[in-house]
């Protein structure tokens, strides 16, 4: 557990920002409508209306700002707060958006609350922003590919900014590590090491040890184009004629939330490690590997298919934890050589976790959701389904499947008494 993680200390708090300062919101409203004028005459019991147009969006954001540095930040929202002009409200939900202060936010600081300040703002949505309907998936793309070209520069900093030698020794130590934690992320996911592909990608870093000192970052880019290949989603071409028959994988590549639990499962592993590096070129380059595996959950989340919102939220959660370490890793290179390169990837880093967390909040509510059923004798699955879903009959033989994936029963038709989970 990281105590200065927020996501650890108060779980729930989604990020935003306002002209680049960051904070975390717990709530938001936003008000729409129209503006209706209301006419009253004497000897009329019924008014007349009249519709003047589309009412200005008025947002409002209840955030936090929590850490160390709350103070300082606070001061930069309310410089944030004081400039003329519109500017860029980060929304979770909504994502980018022009806006313009519309009544004087209030920021507030208690005794009872150690490192936080509590702020409540009023936005008024200006006209030519991205409309809601962007999409969200489009922002997670961008903040990928800007992700992974920072990243890769700060891998290749210390080859730029040290003498050969030291360069040369922290490459070899990196290696090792990168291929250590492609292996032992393959090993610790069952589902991921079942699937086709994760033998291509652990012998990619098999040859690490031996390699040459400035190869990390074609080992890295080598793995992430194995990781990507790993998954048909993303590199199966459109087929417009179905064939008439083809035959069953014997063992089928991963999906797209294998591979994205995959990807953020190594992210995290080179994140602790650039942590306890010996020195700055190595957390420069285990820095830039992690954010670079990291960028490559943009592409796996655009074909992830979430079964449920239990399997989103648990996403977004796992993403945003390790953006937001890898972003705490990362801040420890801002006194060392390679701070320009360190602070390029800390927004880009910031970004993406930003838009990832808009993207899924935007899925999230089309998904079905996993209830609890508690029986008190045994039950068979098919009638179970047939109970839940027989309004629909065609969702019956999907929620029977659902009922013995999800609990596994020993045999579907005499599931034990107690708590059985289907999404519907």
């Amino acid at each position: 557990m990281i105590l200065d993680s927020v996501s650890d200390l108060l779980p729930g708090l989604l990020p935003g920002g306002y002209r680049g300062v960051a904070f975390d919101v717990p709530d938001t409203r936003t008000e729409v409508g129209r503006r209706i004028a209301e006419h009253l005459f004497p000897g009329h019991d019924i008014a007349k209306y009249d519709d003047l147009g589309l009412l200005p969006e008025v947002v409002s954001v209840e955030g936090v700002i929590l850490g160390d540095d709350y103070i300082a930040r606070a001061k930069a929202l309310r410089s944030a707060f004081t400039r003329p002009g519109p500017g860029t409200l980060m929304h979770p939900w909504l994502g980018p958006m022009q806006v313009i202060v519309d009544r004087p936010p209030e920021i507030t600081f208690s005794s009872r609350e150690l490192r936080v300040a509590r702020f409540s703002a009023f936005f008024k949505r200006l006209p030519g922003g991205a409309p809601l309907s962007s999409s969200t998936a489009g922002l997670v793309a961008d903040a990928a590919a800007v992700l992974a070209t920072a990243a890769r520069r700060l891998v290749l900093a210390p080859a730029e900014l040290t003498i050969s030698r030291v360069q040369a020794s922290a490459a070899k130590r990196s290696a090792r590590i990168f291929a250590d934690a492609v292996r032992d992320a393959a090993a610790a996911i069952p589902r991921v090491r079942a699937g086709a592909g994760t033998g291509r990608i652990v012998a990619t870093v098999s040859s690490a040890r031996a390699g040459a000192p400035d190869a990390l970052e074609s080992l890295v880019s080598s793995t992430g184009e194995a990781m990507l290949a790993a998954v048909p989603a993303l590199t199966a071409p459109a087929v417009v004629v179905a064939p008439a028959y083809s035959a069953p994988e014997t063992k089928p590549g991963l999906t797209a939330l294998q591979g994205l639990e995959l990807v953020v499962d190594i992210a995290s592993r080179l994140t602790v490690s650039s942590a306890e590096a010996p020195s700055a070129p190595d957390r420069a380059m285990l820095a830039g590997a992690a954010a670079l595996v990291l960028s490559e959950a943009g592409p796996m989340l655009g074909q992830a298919a979430f079964p449920t919102r239990r399997e989103a939220t648990a996403s977004r959660s796992a993403i945003a934890g390790a953006a937001e370490a890898l972003e705490a890793a990362n801040a420890e290179l801002s006194e060392t050589l390679f701070a320009s390169h360190a602070s390029a990837v800390g927004r880009a880093i910031s970004d993406l976790r930003t838009t990832t967390i808009a993207d899924i909040n935007e899925i999230i509510g089309r998904l079905p959701e996993v209830v609890a059923i508690v029986t008190d004798r045994r039950v068979d699955a098919f009638q179970l389904a047939n109970h839940l879903f027989g309004d629909t009959p065609a969702e019956i033989e999907r929620g029977y499947a659902d009922i013995v994936a999800r609990n596994r029963p020993r045999h579907p038709a005499a599931i034990p008494a107690g708590r059985i989970e289907v999404a519907r």
